[in-house]
């Protein structure tokens, strides 16, 4: 059984990463450059490229169908004030 608000990806497509990228661009345009949540918002899009675009990309896509480590209250609250919203109800 799933946990609530825990993250797990199965298969993930090329479309679902231009998307995940164009939701971290939109959420990054939320800050000034210069700022820490701009930056670690950066980070995450060119590691998610990255990831998908290497030779690394097999075991990044392992890596997320095995992980399943419930997030803390502290992350959960700092996803939501990003404007990132978990869905409990989602199955891999």
């Amino acid at each position: 059984m799933k946990k609530s608000g825990s993250i797990r990806c199965c298969h993930i497509t090329g479309h679902e990463i231009q998307e995940a990228n164009r939701l971290l661009e939109k959420l990054a345009a939320q800050f000034p450059k210069d700022t820490a949540e701009y930056k670690a918002i950066e980070l995450a899009a060119k590691a998610l490229l990255f990831a998908f675009q290497t030779a690394t990309a097999a075991k990044f896509r392992l890596f997320l169908e095995n992980f399943d480590s419930e997030l803390t209250g502290e992350q959960k609250k700092r996803l939501s004030d990003l404007g990132i919203e978990l869905n409990p109800t989602r199955q891999p």
